[in-house]
C-alpha cells in the first residue's frame, strides 16, 4: 500500500526562516543517537543476539583444566616414630566433555534466535515510537507557538479596542462602562500571553526530554503550501495490512511461539542425553627422608579415559509434567494476549482512519470559519462606529476570530499527527515519513 501521497501534500516550503531554527529530520536525527528508550531497545537487541552465542556454546566442547598441590603428614603409632612420613603432592589433570544428544539444548538455540527476533522487532517498534514522539513533541510546540502568537495578536487588538474606547469616553461618546469591560477584557488577555509563553517553554522541555539537547526555535508549517488528502485505501484495507505488519502483532506472534517451544522444553526434561567425556591428568609425589625406608622417594602417576556417559531421569516426583503442563497454560495465556493485541490494533486503525477523515473536514471547516470570523469583526466594528454594536461585541468578535485560527492550526497539526498514529497501526510507519512531513515544513533560504 502506497502512502506517501497523503504526507507530500504537505508539499516544499520556500519561505524565509530563522537560520538557527531546527526543523523535524534534524531534531529525529538527534533524537536517533540521544532518545533513551530507543538506545534501550538496541542494547537489549545485541544482549538477545549474544545470547543465541551462548546457547549454541552447550553444544560445542567444553574443555577444563585443574590443578592442586598438598603436603600430608602421617605418623604410624603401632612402630611408634618409624612410620612416621611426610609427602608433598601436586596433581594436574585435562577434561573434555562433548555433547553428543542434549535435546534441550538445540531447543534453547532456537528459543534464543526466536528471542533475538523479537528484539529486533522491538527496536523496529520503539523506533516507529520514536517518529510518533518526537513528532508528537514538536507540533506541540508548534501548536503552543501559534497559541503565543494568536494571543499577542489578540492582546494587541484589545489594547488598540481599549485605547480607542478610552478616547471615546473622554469625548463624550461612550460610557465608563464600556472603558472597564475593556480594560477586563485586556486584563484577560495579558494573563492569556503568560500563560501561552510558559506552556511554550514546557513545550520545548519535551523536545529537550526526547534528544538531550536544547531547542529554542523551530520550522513552522508551511500553511500556504499544505493541503492534506484522504488516507489511500479503504478502511479495510488498512485493517489488512495491519494485521500483517503492525509490530504489536508481530511481537506477540513471536511471544506465542516462543511459548510453544517452552512446551517442548519442558518435555525434553525426560529425554536422554549423551555426552563424550575424557579425562588425562598426573599426580607427583615427594616423600620426605623420614618415610618409613628412611630414604626420599618420589612417585610420577598418569592416567587418562574416554568413555560415553549416559543419563536419563526415570522419575523426578512429577516435577517434569508439572513444569510441562505450566508451560501449555503459558501458550493458552500468550494466544490470548495475541488476542488482545489484534484488537487493540484493529481498533487504532478505525479510530486513526476516522480521526484522519474527520480531521479533513475539521480543516475545511474551520478555514470557513476563520473567514466568517474575519467578516463578522470588520461589520462588527463598523457597528460600534456608527453605535448598533457595543465594545464587548467588538471584544466578543475578536476573540472569536483569533480562537478561529488558534482551531484551523491546531486542526492542521492534529492531522499530520493521526495520519502518523495511523501509519503506526498499519506497521508501515518509518524514517521516511519524517522526510516527507520535514518537506512541508518552511525552510531557510
Amino acid at each position: 500500500m502506497k502512502f506517501n501521497k497523503i504526507l507530500l501534500a504537505c508539499g516544499l516550503a520556500f519561505f524565509a526562516h530563522s537560520a538557527s531554527a531546527d526543523n523535524l529530520q534534524q531534531i529525529f536525527e538527534q533524537a536517533l543517537t540521544k532518545d533513551p528508550l530507543y538506545l534501550e531497545a538496541q542494547a537489549n537487541r545485541d544482549a538477545a543476539l549474544e545470547k543465541i552465542t551462548e546457547q549454541e556454546a552447550s553444544n560445542l566442547p567444553q574443555i577444563g583444566l585443574s590443578a592442586d598441590l598438598g603436603y600430608g603428614i602421617t605418623s604410624d603409632y603401632k612402630t611408634n616414630a618409624t612410620g612416621n612420613g611426610n609427602a608433598l603432592t601436586s596433581t594436574v589433570g585435562i577434561g573434555l566433555t562433548q555433547s553428543l544428544y542434549e535435546e534441550s539444548n538445540f531447543i534453547n538455540v532456537s528459543q534464543a534466535a526466536k528471542q533475538a527476533e523479537q528484539s529486533e522487532l522491538a527496536v523496529q517498534a520503539q523506533l516507529q515510537s520514536l517518529i510518533l514522539r518526537v513528532s508528537n513533541a514538536y507540533f506541540s510546540v508548534l501548536t503552543a507557538n501559534d497559541t503565543l502568537e494568536f494571543s499577542n495578536r489578540n492582546k494587541e487588538a484589545v489594547e488598540r479596542q481599549l485605547e480607542q474606547t478610552t478616547q471615546r469616553y473622554n469625548v463624550g461618546l461612550t460610557d465608563k462602562t464600556d472603558v472597564l469591560e475593556a480594560q477586563s477584557t485586556f486584563d484577560l488577555s495579558v494573563a492569556e500571553v503568560i500563560n501561552a509563553e510558559n506552556t511554550l517553554a514546557n513545550s520545548y522541555e519535551s523536545l529537550t526530554e526526547i534528544t538531550g539537547l536544547t531547542h529554542t526555535d523551530i520550522a513552522p508549517l508551511n500553511t500556504a503550501r499544505f493541503s492534506p488528502t484522504a488516507p489511500n485505501g479503504q478502511r479495510n484495507n488498512w485493517l489488512d495490512t495491519a494485521n500483517n505488519q503492525n509490530l504489536s502483532i508481530q511481537i506477540q506472534r513471536i511471544a506465542k511461539q516462543i511459548a510453544e517451544g517452552n512446551v517442548d522444553l519442558a518435555s525434553s526434561a525426560d529425554n536422554m542425553s549423551l555426552n563424550l567425556v575424557a579425562n588425562a591428568g598426573a599426580q607427583y609425589t615427594s616423600y620426605g627422608d623420614d618415610n618409613q625406608s628412611g630414604t626420599n622417594a618420589e612417585s610420577v602417576v598418569s592416567s587418562g579415559n574416554v568413555g560415553i556417559e549416559f543419563s536419563m531421569p526415570l522419575y523426578t516426583g512429577g516435577a517434569v509434567t508439572s513444569t510441562e503442563k505450566q508451560a501449555v497454560y503459558q501458550v493458552t495465556a500468550s494466544q490470548e494476549q495475541l488476542t488482545k493485541a489484534s484488537r487493540e490494533v484493529q481498533t487504532q486503525i478505525r479510530t486513526y482512519y476516522n480521526n484522519v477523515t474527520a480531521g479533513l473536514s475539521s480543516i475545511k471547516a474551520y478555514e470557513q470559519t476563520v473567514k466568517s470570523s474575519e467578516s463578522a469583526l470588520e461589520a462588527t466594528e463598523a457597528g460600534f462606529g456608527v453605535g448598533t454594536r457595543t465594545i464587548i461585541d467588538v471584544l466578543n468578535a475578536t476573540k472569536s476570530l483569533y480562537q478561529s485560527k488558534q482551531s484551523l492550526s491546531a486542526s492542521r497539526y492534529n492531522y499530520i499527527i493521526s495520519m502518523l498514529q495511523l501509519k503506526q497501526a498499519a506497521g508501515t510507519l518509518n524514517a521516511e515519513d519524517i522526510n516527507l512531513v520535514n518537506a512541508g515544513l518552511e525552510t531557510s533560504n
